[in-house]
């Protein structure tokens, strides 16, 4: 029989219709006759292959007789029922508004298609009798499609399977009351509400009214308490939409009442404003988490703000608490309304805006902690307090309440964000080019303020005058003179600003102080504020200053030339949609003030027009450099060129010295600050020399002759070729035309001239120090994809430079290469092991140039996957990268970083070669002994072996030997001390971080391609690789996946989009269980750089794709590309998707694997930090792990109780609690011996 089954499983996938038709009805007859057991030997192959009949059937008959065989094998499919859930249910709610392909098709076969699709999720529900999860696949997956009709088709068969549900329940309850309806069922009902709400928004109409009726059904199944209920689990913004749609909801909610006759709820007489008034009213039902307790300002619990204020130092016992009270006051923020916030009566306002005063000292407090999510965290805590306390908006001279009063300090909004104003900017100078989503955390924080009007800007630049214009500190007062910017782009922006607006005296003086202050980034930024204040704002800001600055030292240092040349610059900084700015603006002003009066021509200009011109400033000289430079690159005439005598005469040897001078003289017009300054020194050293403005203006070479700079009179460069060398430190100058010279670095790469190539990388050195902003993401990828294929040259000496261009790139650039670290790292390594001991040395400093800088996460996954390698040489500099890692990282005891770190540490620690082990040993003694890391927290992480050998290195029997990170080379010093350099690094253009906190859309775009592009997908290419993918011989299998690699990488974006992925990636997926080894191997090493392509594209394969790699980590051959195709997944896809999918996959896997999949499950536990993550977690991870208490395996053993323990600090003990209540007293005993 089983032999029979299997054969017509295969014939599912015959050519001919007929067949495939034949088949499914001779399995369905089996299916009447075997109703205990499906006598089908491989379950997920055969719903597979169901599957596609469904999906990608072009005979509607041939899908509907699949789907009436699957709801005839549901009920014998035993514990394999749960399959259906991953891998069918979620491709069925694409296609539940099924259109015919072809017009002979009849709508009638339309119609009894979705029908049967609706019985397949009806009878599912009443098998597993699990509801809740064939909701979530409706709201996840159909609310979250990007197409309107699968959005209505899935409300109307979430409505239908409630409807079953819930009237059912009526009919044989009709005395029962609201209480009949479960805990189970209020919480499906209020995470239903929650989901559904958003709907009414839509932009279908459709949409719109499906969802109007089902809130009205959940109503009617709730009872008369609905609206009071609910509300306490909505936010502000779902409150208001609720409101909006209420009266069709009545409408449709007559029809249900009237229809359906649902139990009725006890009458509600008065609607509860409170929490206590609700207890009193029905005080023998009330549940006791809703009994009154002590609140802080009227909304939080004391145990929270008791351990915000309590709990604040930096060990990891007080963090961990820290953590879970900021979430708890973020969740509670969200929900509390403005009215209660505020207050309802004046007594009861002004009573809670003096308590606000602590909650606000909490969140000053917590900018400033060591943990970067806690700050982030707090940033959005002031953005909702702020957003629920603003009042109305006032213009500058509107007369707002209490402002003629000096002496009474109104407490509001207004007042506590002028109180954090000093803290928020110190917090984003703190990450200035470190941290973008930090950056954009916080001005979106002060974009909110300024465009409220409820903070005026008078009062507010009083503010930044009195505290961080004047901080000591030159990165604040910098950060604090770009927010005084934005503040007037915005009131500009948003009309909020008067006609008679001018700063007062205090902030003038001020400008003066910035406009001579002792930092270069500063004064330039100066320049631009009085810029804004004259272009934007109208204001004669010239002459204030000259009138108000009567400091006589700071009106010395003011370079008043340089003002007036700015101030004619017609052009200020942009604003951007995040509210930060782009200083290298060309908006216009007399476009910005528009519908403004211009009085700049009858004020400003004729104040700049009164000064004498005969003076020149450095702007005057860049000018005119400029101008030289664009006539020097043009083509002399006959008439000037001279005779070929005087070319061919000897030329004047210049000494290094003369040289050196003349290189410093070529790129001084594009730093102004520098010129300045070592012209101020000059002038300093030689009072009878004349000033910087009257030296003669020497000529300069042409940019296409960048590396030769010689006198153009009586001078030319010596003929012949010369030996290609290595460009010193200071010999790494700015280009004259840096975009000419990218254009040609990116041909001479790709040139089979070896000297041609060595010229590329050392221009390349010279763009990444000097012009890192010329050079966006996308060229970065090609640039670094030129430079590692020199990494490779034989020749030694390009070789080398190859791996210096690669440093300069990585000094310059730093986490906009994180998508280029998995391939550059084994490159790397295998050049640390080289040889040739230069080639070696350059390798080893590139490395801990990609290590210092690139993103932890991604360092550390590159080097684990090469630790297993079988050279010791590579695995002894895997040691060394991960030990320079923690040398470089102070604070890597509080990074989420730490647990992979160690375990790669762990790993070293077990090798079989001595270097690499005695590495290891030290970099766990400089974790104990330097960074202070209790040796608890260091094994807690590492293997039962890998703990021994950690025992032993502190014993005392190793001695720690102190080092200091050494240095790449001396071109880190140089991009320190440019002030431009941390500019130019926030210019450019690599790709965002996704924010991780942030509240994930239900529609978010499909991931980029991996090199950021979005680029085309050629449909006839993906059915010639889906073709050859499935061919019968393994050499064009073998070929096929190389070119299907690189297809993906290079149109992921559009692949994801089209939604032609799916047979692709079946055929990928065969590929993993292949026959042949050889193309076995190469499929996972393929996969390794697929899914970072793909990205979040990834869940759609999922239900697939674990079970194929669950089977790969079963084979020992496999066990460790598998491994890391699974950290790669972790990397790049989402933590619910991937708990969901590894939970599932481990009930049913080999005993050998379950512990792998327990791990992996252990580290996306322990980086589930919201709410939705802690869901999944309770609802599958948790059940998994409390069944495998009876698991006798040692290794699964092992495994499971790490993921209790991780359970148990990130879901908290009282879920634990609830879990184990349903346990036997004996696998409550074991469970407790776990935790203990």
């Amino acid at each position: 029989m089983e032999t029979s089954v299997d054969t017509l499983v295969y014939q599912l996938e015959d050519d001919d219709t007929n067949v495939r038709w034949n088949s499914l009805q001779k399995l369905r007859r089996i299916a009447a006759v075997e109703t205990s057991h499906f006598p089908v030997r491989n379950t997920r192959r055969f719903l597979q292959c169901v599957r596609r009949r469904i999906v990608n059937e072009a005979d509607p008959c041939v899908a509907i007789e699949a789907l009436r065989l699957l709801g005839d094998v549901m009920v014998s499919l035993g514990d394999d029922v749960d399959q259906i859930l991953s891998s069918i249910l979620p491709h069925l709610i694409s296609i539940l508004p099924r259109t015919r392909k072809d017009q002979e098709d009849s709508e009638e076969d339309s119609d009894i298609l979705q029908e049967e699709m609706l019985q397949v999720f009806r009878k599912y529900t009443n098998v597993t009798n699990d509801l809740q999860a064939v909701a979530d696949l409706l709201v996840n997956i159909g609310l979250g499609s990007g197409q309107g009709a699968v959005r209505e088709t899935s409300l109307v068969v979430l409505m239908r399977l409630l409807d079953e549900r819930f009237l059912k329940h009526s009919k044989t309850n009709r005395d029962a009351t609201r209480s009949a309806i479960g805990r189970g069922d209020k919480a499906l009902i209020v995470a239903l509400v929650q989901a559904i709400i958003p709907a009414m928004e839509d932009t279908n109409e459709n949409v719109v009214v499906v969802a109007e009726e089902a809130i009205a059904k959940l109503e009617s199944y709730w009872g008369s308490r609905f609206s009071s209920d609910m509300m306490k689990f909505l936010s502000t913004e779902d409150k208001r939409t609720l409101q909006e749609h209420q009266e069709p909801i009545a409408d449709f909610l007559q029809v249900c009442t009237t229809s359906t006759s649902p139990p009725a709820s006890p009458p509600q007489s008065l609607r509860p404003t409170s929490t206590a008034s609700f207890s009193d009213a029905c005080p023998s039902k009330a549940h006791p988490l809703t009994l009154t307790e002590e609140l802080y300002f009227g909304f939080l619990k004391a145990d929270i703000v008791a351990i915000l204020t309590t709990y604040m130092s930096n060990s990891n016992a007080d963090w961990k608490k820290r953590a879970t009270a900021v979430e708890k006051l973020y969740a509670a923020c969200k929900e509390v309304d403005a009215g209660t916030l505020r207050g309802f009566t004046v007594e009861e306002r002004a009573k809670r805006m003096d308590e606000l005063e602590k909650l606000f000292d909490v969140l000053v407090h917590l900018t400033q902690d060591v943990d970067v999510h806690l700050v982030k965290r707090a940033l959005q805590i002031a953005q909702i307090l702020f957003r629920k306390l603003s009042p109305p908006r006032y213009k500058e001279d509107d007369v707002q309440p209490n402002q003629n009063d000096e002496n009474a300090e109104v407490k509001d909004a207004a007042f506590y964000m002028k109180k954090m104003l000093s803290p928020t900017i110190e917090t984003a100078a703190n990450f200035v080019g470190d941290d973008d989503e930090m950056e954009s955390f916080v001005y979106t924080l002060l974009g909110q303020v300024f465009a409220s009007g409820c903070v005026s800007v008078t009062s507010i630049e009083q503010v930044l005058a009195s505290t961080s214009l004047r901080h000591r500190r030159s990165q604040i007062r910098e950060e604090a003179v770009k927010v005084w910017i934005v503040l007037l782009l915005i009131t500009d922006r948003e009309s909020l600003l008067s006609d008679s607006y001018a700063p007062n005296e205090y902030v003038v003086q001020t400008l003066g102080r910035l406009l001579g202050d002792t930092n270069a980034r500063v004064r330039d930024l100066a320049f631009e504020v009085a810029a804004v204040l004259a272009m934007v704002c109208c204001c004669n800001i010239y002459a204030l200053l000259e009138t108000l600055v009567e400091d006589e030292y700071v009106a010395e240092r003011v370079d008043w030339a340089a003002l007036r040349a700015r101030l004619r610059r017609k052009n200020v900084p942009e604003l951007r949609s995040n509210c930060t700015l782009r200083i290298k603006s060309t908006a216009v002003a007399t476009g910005v003030c528009r519908s403004r009066t211009n009085r700049l021509a009858s004020s400003v200009e004729q104040s700049l027009d009164t000064r004498s011109e005969g003076v020149y400033t450095t702007v005057d000289i860049n000018e005119k450099l400029s101008a030289l430079r664009k006539k020097m690159d043009q083509p002399r005439s006959k008439r000037t060129q001279r005779p070929q005598k005087e070319l061919t005469t000897a030329p004047r040897q210049l000494s290094p010295q003369q040289l050196q001078s003349l290189q410093s003289d070529s790129h001084n017009y594009e730093d102004r600050s520098k010129f300045t300054d070592r012209a101020r020194v000059t002038k300093a050293e030689s009072p009878s020399h004349s000033s910087y403005d009257e030296r003669p203006i020497c000529p300069l070479a042409s940019s296409g002759e960048s590396d030769q700079i010689y006198l153009n009179f009586g001078e030319a460069p010596r003929s012949g070729k010369q030996e290609p060398r290595y460009l010193e430190p200071h010999e790494i100058t700015p280009l004259m035309n840096p975009k000419h010279e990218l254009n040609r670095v990116l041909s001479q790469l790709q040139s089979d001239d070896w000297e041609a190539n060595f010229e590329a990388l050392s221009t390349v050195r010279r763009l990444a120090l000097h012009h890192a902003s010329v050079i966006d993401a996308v060229k970065v990828h090609t640039i670094i994809s030129g430079i590692m294929k020199q990494v490779s040259n034989l020749r030694s000496s390009v070789s080398k430079n190859a791996l210096m261009a690669l440093e300069s790139m990585c000094a310059a650039f730093s986490r906009a290469m994180d998508s280029e670290v998995e391939s550059i790292v084994p490159v790397l390594l295998k050049r640390c092991a080289d040889s040739n001991a230069f080639v070696c040395e350059s390798a080893a400093a590139s490395l801990r140039a990609v290590v210092l800088k690139c993103t932890t996460s991604r360092v550390v996954s590159a080097l684990t996957s090469r630790a297993s390698s079988k050279a010791a040489p590579i695995r002894r500099e895997v040691a060394r990268g991960i030990y320079a890692l923690i040398l470089g990282q102070a604070d890597i005891q509080t990074s989420k970083d730490l647990p992979p770190v160690l375990q790669l540490v762990g790993r070293c620690l077990e090798d079989s070669n001595n270097e690499v082990r005695d590495i290891a040993k030290q970099a766990i003694l400089h974790l104990h002994h330097i960074q202070r890391l209790p040796s608890e927290r260091i094994k807690r992480f590492l293997s039962a072996s890998a703990q021994s050998k950690v025992n032993s290195a502190l014993s005392g029997k190793v001695a720690y030997v102190p080092q200091l990170l050494p240095k790449s080379s001396s071109l880190m010093e140089i991009a320190s001390e440019l002030p431009s350099s941390a500019t130019k690094k926030r210019e450019t253009t690599s790709a965002p971080k996704a924010k991780k906190t942030a509240k994930l859309s239900s529609r978010a775009s499909p991931p980029a391609s991996s090199n950021g592009t979005r680029l085309k997908m050629n449909s006839d290419e993906l059915h010639r690789l889906e073709a050859k993918l499935d061919s019968n011989n393994w050499k064009d299998r073998f070929d096929a996946l190389n070119e299907t690699t690189n297809f993906i990488c290079g149109c992921a974006s559009a692949l994801v989009e089209s939604g032609q992925m799916l047979n692709l990636f079946d055929q990928l997926i065969k590929r993993l269980d292949d026959g042949n080894a050889k193309v076995n191997v190469l499929a996972l090493e393929c996969m390794e750089r697929i899914v970072p392509a793909v990205g979040s594209g990834m869940e759609q394969i999922l239900p697939n794709f674990v079970p194929a790699i669950a089977k790969n980590l079963a084979n020992a051959r496999t066990s460790s590309l598998a491994l890391s195709v699974v950290r790669q997944l972790c990397a790049h896809a989402d933590n619910r998707s991937l708990c969901q999918q590894f939970a599932i996959q481990a009930r049913s896997a080999n005993s050998r694997v379950i512990p792998a999949l327990l791990d992996t499950l252990t580290q996306l536990t322990a980086h589930s930090l919201d709410d939705k993550n802690n869901y999944v977690l309770t609802r599958h991870v948790l059940p998994l792990a409390v069944d495998l208490l009876k698991e006798a395996k040692s290794g699964v053993k092992e495994a499971n109780s790490r993921l209790l323990r991780q359970l148990r600090r990130t879901l908290g003990p009282t879920a634990i609690s609830n879990a184990a209540s349903k346990l036997s007293s004996t696998q409550q005993d074991k469970l407790a011996a776990v935790l203990r």
